[in-house]
């Protein structure tokens, strides 16, 4: 998770997802880095899904909740930049 905090950080220092919308979706649905970490964090929500109470306890422990919280307001301005920033009501 660390590393993927880093690259991310620097991702959004430098604006990686660019400047239009058709950048912004590419890089989020197209790079491999976050295609796996998508697909890794459906997973971990699956689990927590199933196992609720020992799993928020195992994450909050460990500063997990935290780094993911950081990593999407990152990433917020370049969801925001594809249109899929919050959830639909």
């Amino acid at each position: 998770m660390t590393d993927v905090n880093t690259q991310l950080t620097e991702d959004a220092s430098r604006q990686a997802w660019g400047s239009s919308k058709e950048q912004a979706i590419e890089y989020f649905t197209k790079s491999e880095r976050n295609l796996k970490l998508a697909s890794r964090m459906h997973l971990l929500t699956l689990l927590i899904q199933e196992v609720e109470a020992p799993c928020i306890s195992v994450l909050q422990d460990n500063g997990f909740i935290n780094s993911v919280l950081c990593l999407v307001s990152q990433c917020m301005p370049g969801f925001k930049l594809s249109g899929t920033a919050g959830t639909p009501l």
